[in-house]
């Protein structure tokens, strides 16, 4: 079993927080569930967030004993001021919106991390604590409470694909499954190791010619000497596994400082990215699922000289200027290296758009903020 926080959405967070509780972490967020003690481990959250942006505050550490301390304890009161100087020297580092961007990140980083364990060992099982929460939260959820699903629901996604190779951080190797009852013939698995500007450093193809069902496990190579090749510490992953007739089976994208392990500060320089955009005409799902939805077909390309990393696309209503909830993204939080491209669908109930049209606006980690509708294809 496993439980760790995943912050939601900016425009969720403003749902249930007043204006005044939204920065800098307080009170009200302890209220839902953002806490540092014994169930909440927001404190490796906050040593997460030194990570990508390092600034001047300690995570003190937490030595108070007991799920329900005595409030009159002198450890117990300590650390209580501790976690409160902590939250304010952070409120001063970080704005609102540098927090939740990192916070994406942690999220995806987060799930694919804790799934992906299965493709390298077989576990007897694993529960996740839990896929929704039962109110607006910090902690626990894979979807909020308003059904909007940010980066550590995508991250899952992306950990649990059927057929995929991962990246195995503790040995660098390239570790190949099939979780499922099908056998495949002439697999290849592809590894393009990117630097930080988005140029490919190195390129390798391991061909398997029978992968089988239920299969976990199956290292194909070490990639250490790979991300060597690369004049940046930081690098970007892409591994790709393909049937013989070409069918993508899987697809997954890391980012990787193989000099200093988990510390990404350099992805701050990461240039601004504009995405060009087409979205296909509204067609009707059709069958027992989703029947009576509309369904969307978004493509993006990068066209530039740098990654565009985490592009997040959100769905809202012209009518009301809302998020129309629930959507349903193919994907969402990925990453284009320049020259990639990717085709997201999206589906809803056309009542949520209250008589308006669809807006899909962009935006990302780096990826510029901007709207498409649907008279425009870019």
């Amino acid at each position: 079993e496993c439980g760790i926080p995943n912050i939601p959405s900016l425009e969720s967070m403003k749902k249930f927080l007043p204006e005044e509780k939204l920065w800098p972490i307080n009170e009200s967020w302890a209220l839902h569930d953002w806490t540092y003690h014994m169930n909440g481990p927001a404190n490796t959250y906050m040593d997460a967030l030194q990570l990508y942006k390092p600034r001047a505050f300690t995570v003190p550490t937490d030595n108070v004993q007991g799920q329900k301390p005595d409030p009159t304890d002198p450890v117990f009161i300590q650390y209580k001021w501790d976690v409160l100087e902590m939250v304010n020297a952070a409120g001063q580092a970080y704005t609102l919106e540098e927090f939740h961007g990192i916070a994406q990140l942690i999220n995806y980083e987060n799930f694919k991390g804790v799934y992906e364990g299965l493709t390298v060992k077989r576990s007897n099982g694993f529960l996740m604590w839990m896929s929704q929460s039962s109110w607006p939260s910090f902690m626990w959820q894979t979807y909020d409470w308003y059904l909007d699903t940010n980066a550590g629901y995508f991250g899952a996604k992306a950990a649990n694909q059927p057929t995929h190779a991962v990246w195995d951080p503790r040995d660098d190797a390239i570790v190949l499954s099939n979780m499922t009852p099908k056998t495949f013939n002439n697999v290849s698995t592809n590894m393009k190791v990117f630097d930080l500007e988005g140029r490919v450093v190195s390129e390798q193809k391991w061909n398997t010619p029978v992968l089988g069902p239920d299969a976990y496990g199956i290292r194909l190579a070490t990639a250490t000497a790979d991300f060597a090749k690369s004049p940046t510490n930081m690098v970007f992953i892409r591994l790709t596994v393909r049937d013989g007739s070409g069918n993508v089976l899987g697809d997954t994208l890391y980012w990787h400082n193989w000099k200093n392990y988990m510390h990404y500060e350099s992805l701050n320089g990461v240039p601004e990215v504009r995405l060009l955009s087409s979205v296909s005409p509204k067609s009707t799902v059709a069958g027992q699922i989703g029947r009576g939805n509309d369904l969307y077909a978004i493509k993006l390309s990068n066209n530039s000289s740098a990654p565009a990393v985490q592009t997040r696309i959100r769905t809202i209503s012209s009518a009301t200027g809302k998020d129309i909830l629930p959507a349903f993204y193919s994907d969402n939080y990925f990453s284009l290296m320049p020259g990639e491209s990717r085709t997201v669908t999206v589906e809803f109930n056309p009542k949520y758009l209250k008589g308006g049209r669809p807006v899909f606006e962009l935006s990302g980690w780096n990826t510029r903020l901007e709207t498409i509708s649907l008279t425009e294809n870019r």
